[in-house]
């Protein structure tokens, strides 16, 4: 009879084990957020400029935290499962900030590069550490794609225009990977 029950108990861990992962990497809705904050970034780049795109995406990247937290929130009581949320949230506001902070370093000390791509490698690494915690290929992959991206717009633009190349590559890569997260593997 123990033995029964010790299998029972077991198969229960390994269920709910499965239904953590399986919340941990339904990423769709904070790749859909920020994808389409993202997107609107585009046209304030060439608009109001890239020195004063923090004006925006600080309260953006705030609002889009907040938006996560309430739909996984509310999400968790329906469902019963309540996803993880404080790594999503840490991660995105320390990318935020380290993204403002590499631009202000590069204006400041005149390293256009670091001024133009920081912001983007800073949410590179925002992605490949929330991959690492969710056990997530498409986010590996997001992070790899948006390491390409940056190293290419600002090798063929330069000012706002590298900012937006980088920003529409960034929107469509997030919400690309949105409309397929259900399609993706998690790693092993």
């Amino acid at each position: 009879m123990q033995d029964l029950e010790a299998r029972l108990a077991l198969g229960e861990l390994v269920r709910l084990n499965r239904g953590a992962h399986a919340a941990r990497a339904t990423v769709w809705f904070p790749l859909s957020a920020f994808g389409l904050i993202h997107l609107v970034g585009v046209p304030l780049a060439w608009l109001i400029g890239r020195d004063s795109l923090g004006l925006y995406f600080a309260p953006a990247h705030v609002a889009g935290g907040i938006a996560c937290a309430l739909y996984y929130s509310r999400a968790g009581r329906t469902s019963g499962l309540q996803a993880p949320l404080y790594g999503w949230l840490a991660a995105f506001a320390a990318g935020t900030v380290v993204a403002a902070a590499a631009s202000v370093v590069g204006r400041e000390s005149g390293w256009d590069r670091l001024n133009l791509a920081g912001p983007t490698l800073a949410m590179v690494a925002v992605y490949a550490l929330l991959a690492a915690w969710a056990r997530s290929t498409l986010l590996l992959a997001l992070a790899g794609a948006l390491t390409t991206v940056a190293l290419v717009a600002v090798s063929v633009a330069r000012g706002d225009t590298a900012i937006g190349l980088q920003l529409a590559g960034l929107a469509t890569l997030e919400l690309a990977a949105a409309a397929v997260h259900d399609r993706i593997r998690p790693l092993e």
